[in-house]
């Protein structure tokens, strides 16, 4: 009885989703501080559930669309992620130097 709920394919991705709950709640929602270690160990629990989640969705979208319009979506997905952690340093380097003294290496 258990063994069939846990092969269940939706098991896999509820699994996935939880794996995104400890960021999502205490650093983005209730806005806990935390510490370094404890934030790059959630951060990179919570990417590697949404990876799955993204994969999952794109193996799903290739029953209804082709295979090569799937992917394409992943990749934007991807990349479009990759350049959003990519402004957010931006960013977050102009706050602590202000808006005029950026350094050279840092600038768009």
């Amino acid at each position: 009885m258990v063994g069939q709920r846990l092969s269940h394919p939706l098991t896999a991705v509820f699994g996935a989703a939880l794996l995104t709950v400890p960021w999502l709640g205490l650093h983005t929602v209730f806005g806990v501080d935390l510490t370094t270690g404890v934030t790059v160990a959630l951060c990179g629990i919570a990417v590697i559930g949404a990876s799955f989640l993204l994969a999952w969705g794109a193996e799903t979208a290739e029953a209804d669309v082709p295979r090569v319009f799937a992917l394409g979506i992943l990749i934007t997905f991807s990349i479009s992620l990759r350049e959003a952690v990519a402004k957010l340093s931006v960013r977050r380097v102009r706050g602590d130097y202000g808006a005029n003294e950026v350094p050279a290496a840092v600038e768009d």
